[in-house]
């Protein structure tokens, strides 16, 4: 049988919820991802697995109305829907978990997804992988022309990095530097410094060298970058949902600069 999955539709969620993805592809033949527009994102970070499948919501609604038996887990932390009287299937959320792990102390957004559904926090990390595209990273790379002794960067306004953390002229912002998201990681890797803000690159970063995917190039992690309210931290105090996804725990390769 198989599952619908239904989440937040953007990278970061999609990388935070990359472990209990594949937790499901243990369970069912094949995962239905419910995406607007992160089709080709998913085909990237699922590329070692064909049963990771991205839908859109006429293909889920369809199927539903249709009366085909498939399950549903829909992880969202805030809005819920209601299951469809056509539905004929288990309907997972964080009203009927799919597992059985229960009070988990959840200090970071994307463990919330894993403590509403009962899955272990931890499967965040130790069931996280991603199949890395060598030749594609390459000729990203190459085609960047670079010299030796480059700084990786990744801000975009307002959320800028203070340039005198930077001890090198030669800078590449790896803000939309590509379309295909996943093939970035040889650039970091290659770089003389990587400076990132609190975004999904520095998670992707995070999950991939707290599982020895890449290289554990040191990170500085500039904190102070984000200015959206939910996201500002104002200094080692901020217990920030979405800051602490990258201090949970804290890799000793990477230093936070706060101000």
């Amino acid at each position: 049988m198989d599952i619908f999955f239904i989440g937040y539709d953007a990278i970061g969620d999609f990388i935070s919820n990359n472990g209990m993805i594949r937790y499901l592809l243990k369970r069912y033949e094949k995962v239905l991802v419910v995406t607007d527009s992160l089709d080709s994102f998913l085909l990237s970070l699922f590329n070692d697995n064909k049963n990771v499948v991205p839908v859109n919501f006429h293909y889920y609604n369809s199927t539903i109305d249709s009366g085909r038996q498939v399950d549903v887990i829909d992880v969202r932390v805030h809005e819920k829907y209601q299951k469809s009287q056509n539905h004929n299937g288990n309907y997972f959320d964080k009203d009927n978990k799919i597992g059985n792990v229960l009070n988990q102390n959840a200090n970071d957004n994307a463990s919330h997804f894993y403590s509403n559904m009962g899955l272990p926090i931890e499967m965040r990390i130790s069931e996280f992988y991603f199949k890395r595209d060598i030749e594609q990273e390459k000729i990203l790379l190459d085609s960047l022309s670079l010299n030796t002794g480059f700084t990786s960067i990744c801000d975009y306004y307002p959320c800028l990095i203070n340039k005198d953390y930077i001890n090198n002229t030669n800078i590449v912002n790896l803000h939309k530097i590509s379309p295909r998201f996943t093939d970035i990681i040889s650039i970091i890797e290659n770089s003389n410094e990587v400076h990132l803000i609190e975004n999904s690159i520095s998670l992707f970063v995070y999950h991939l060298q707290s599982k020895g995917l890449m290289k554990k190039v040191n990170i500085k992690l500039h904190a102070y970058c984000r200015k959206e309210s939910h996201r500002i931290c104002n200094g080692p105090n901020c217990n920030n949902l979405y800051l602490n996804m990258l201090l949970s725990p804290k890799l000793e390769n990477w230093d936070i600069i706060w101000s």
